[in-house]
């Protein structure tokens, strides 16, 4: 019969540390990843701006 281990055992020894993954991330190559689209911005005819003067700090 295998030993399970005993509840609430601490299982962070088997994890990675943050270093580690870092230099992981820091590793990926992403320069063959496609780019996102962009689209082009458009531009407001009218900016409405509705303004209630009991939130002004004077």
């Amino acid at each position: 019969m295998p030993h399970i281990g005993k509840p609430g055992k601490n299982v962070a020894s088997s994890l990675p540390s943050a270093k580690t993954v870092k230099n992981k991330i820091h590793a990926l190559d992403f320069s063959r990843a496609p780019k996102p689209c962009v689209h082009k911005k458009r531009q407001a005819k009218y900016l409405y701006i509705d303004a209630d003067e009991d939130h002004v700090a004077l």
